[in-house]
């Protein structure tokens, strides 16, 4: 187990002036990954995680994902903001909306976890975007968020279902931080 959570490599994302340079630091920091990769992103994360599995033929798990990014960034303050705390122009909002479609190279890659009560995202715009792609769709009791240990553990539950041992590992290490987190309180 300490030996696969070595290999977890979390990325670091800042908001560049365009969608490729945001893109490009990524793709620095995961050159090494392959079509064994597993991308693991959550709300705007899981559009990268997408875009980064999709480029690299890569397997990736998205949780409440990000898949409108000029349109759902925008609906939290009535305009976007990049993180040195200036707004988005409308070029990079126009970048964004026509994004790299990760979806044909997904198929059979990807595990989406929706939240059915959600309150940040609407969980049937992935469920829409993602139609007949994700090999396995799991919907949870949580909001935006998954952080639920039951539904952590119902998400461990079905990926060991069709045997995807990198991906219950991830997901047990999840559960232990969760369990951790709150017994602190």
């Amino acid at each position: 187990m300490e030996k696969y959570l070595k290999s977890l490599k979390p990325l670091s994302y800042f908001t560049h002036a365009t969608y490729a340079a945001s893109l490009e630091s990524l793709l620095v920091q995961t050159e090494s990954a392959n079509h064994n990769s597993i991308f693991i992103g959550e709300s705007f994360g899981g559009f990268w995680a997408a875009q980064l599995a999709a480029i690299k033929w890569a397997n990736c798990i998205l949780l409440n994902p990000v898949v409108y990014p000029a349109i759902q960034m925008q609906q939290f303050t009535g305009r976007l903001i990049q993180a040195n705390g200036e707004p988005l122009s409308g070029a990079l909002l126009k970048e964004y909306a026509s994004a790299f479609d990760p979806r044909p190279r997904l198929k059979n890659r990807l595990i989406l976890v929706l939240g059915k009560n959600d309150t940040v995202l609407d969980p049937e715009l992935s469920c829409k975007y993602f139609h007949n792609i994700a090999n396995l769709m799991i919907m949870t009791d949580d909001v935006h968020t998954v952080d639920k240990p039951e539904s952590i553990l119902k998400i461990a539950e079905a990926i060991f279902k069709i045997k995807a041992e990198s991906f219950l590992k991830y997901l047990c290490r999840r559960v232990r931080d969760i369990s951790l987190s709150s017994s602190v309180f």
